[in-house]
């Protein structure tokens, strides 16, 4: 790979990270969806993540899913959700890259699916750090990550169709 392609895949790398940062703070700013739960949130730092595999790759997809659940432990003030966020992210994204590259759904499908695992996978590990019965709020929550994956997969899609061919797979 050449010194050029590096510069430019860092840069790229670094303007989605910027643009997830971005997200992140945009989404802790807003209220919660359902008062019942207020750490559930829509995930648009997600929508940065999939982009970046469509365009770049899962490898570009997996730093950026990395950074994001670091980042959440340092902005949140609480370094012990990265125990939540990094299982739950890098399973669900291991699910999304799955399901577009075998080709088996659409974007959307693919991130609704990844959204309910994301959500199954962050009440198990809060069930085995707390011990407390947090299996009990696995429909709720198991439906919204499946409603706010429909709409973060209908962002994503919308927004491929607007990236111009010259950014995507630019290496």
């Amino acid at each position: 790979m050449s010194r050029r392609v590096k510069l430019k895949r860092l840069s790229l790398i670094g303007i989605l990270t910027a643009l997830e940062l971005v997200f992140m703070l945009v989404e802790s700013l807003l209220p919660p969806l359902l008062p019942l739960f207020p750490y559930a949130k829509i995930g648009l730092a997600s929508i940065v993540i999939m982009i970046a595999f469509v365009c770049c790759g899962s490898i570009e997809a997996f730093v950026l899913a990395i950074l994001k659940c670091l980042f959440i432990g340092i902005f949140s003030g609480n370094p012990v959700s990265v125990l939540y966020s990094l299982p739950s992210t890098m399973l669900s994204l291991l699910m999304f890259v799955f399901l577009l590259s075998a080709r088996f759904t659409t974007a959307v499908t693919a991130s609704a699916l990844s959204a309910a695992l994301h959500n199954l996978v962050q009440i198990l590990v809060a069930s085995f750090l707390t011990g407390v019965g947090a299996l009990v709020y696995v429909p709720h929550l198991m439906l919204l990550g499946i409603l706010s994956g429909i709409i973060t997969g209908s962002v994503v899609t919308l927004a491929i169709k607007k990236i111009p061919v010259s950014i995507l797979k630019p290496y």
